[in-house]
């Protein structure tokens, strides 16, 4: 009888458990619980923001060698349906390696060429970027209507050729701009309701900056001055032409 009754007794006692669990599961979701832990609120905050803000830029050197003297010249290549490299017509754009854009023409219309008028030096091999950023919708210059040169990998005395991708990631300031229009900014960085936070952007290289710096401040509420864990980051805005503008970013949790 004792080891049956203590059978019974273990079999009582496991159901409980499960049930004090599953109840556990059911009324505590996620997100809605505070967070006592202050570092693992930071970590969440920066993850959320860099997430949402965050964007690439893809960077392609395109070399064009010539035989011929420096000049103003208007150049097209033909990519018979073979463009290499993925995205919309508006999201490219042409620099030249002082960064500066050119005049610039991409059409993806099942033939794909890109046309663009270009300063080149005699006898050396000429840089220029071809840039590439989703939905960057670059304003480029308009291209000439005067008859233009056929480049190709092997023509002579011109010829070009792509190098390597260059992909870089910084934070994009349009994104910026529409935070500060979010009604939610705890949905948005996936952070819990019953706590608070505040974000500066800064318009500074150092960590020794002035609030007068400041030039966002993301923020649920004002914060609760006993209890704020900060945590101050480089980072870097990243415009369409690969330029960067150096920030600190100040998280603040509470």
């Amino acid at each position: 009888m004792g080891k049956g009754a203590s059978h019974i007794d273990w079999a009582i006692s496991m159901g409980i458990f499960i049930i004090y669990i599953l109840s556990l599961l059911i009324f505590v979701q996620p997100g809605l619980e505070e967070t006592s832990d202050r570092t693992i609120l930071l970590t969440i905050l920066e993850n959320g923001f860099k997430s949402y803000t965050y964007h690439d830029l893809e960077k392609t050197p395109l070399f064009i060698n010539t035989s011929s003297s420096d000049g103003n010249y208007n150049f097209q290549i033909i990519f018979n349906n073979n463009f290499p490299f993925t995205g919309n017509e508006e999201d490219f754009t042409l620099t030249d390696k002082d960064n500066s854009q050119v005049p610039f023409d991409l059409a993806l219309n099942g033939n794909d060429d890109m046309r663009f008028d270009v300063t080149i030096e005699g006898n050396i091999k000429n840089l220029f970027w071809l840039l590439h950023m989703q939905e960057a919708d670059y304003d480029n210059l308009p291209v000439s209507q005067d008859q233009r040169i056929i480049l190709q990998e092997s023509n002579d005395p011109f010829n070009y050729k792509f190098g390597t991708i260059e992909t870089i990631s910084g934070i994009n300031k349009e994104k910026l701009d529409q935070l500060k229009q979010e009604t939610d900014l705890r949905k948005r960085f996936n952070y819990p309701e019953t706590n608070g936070f505040m974000i500066n952007v800064i318009d500074s290289a150092s960590f020794n900056y002035q609030e007068s710096d400041i030039i966002y401040i993301f923020k649920t509420s004002d914060p609760d001055e006993e209890n704020i864990f900060v945590k101050d980051i480089k980072d870097t805005i990243l415009l369409g032409d690969g330029t960067k503008e150096e920030i600190v970013i100040n998280f603040r949790v509470w």
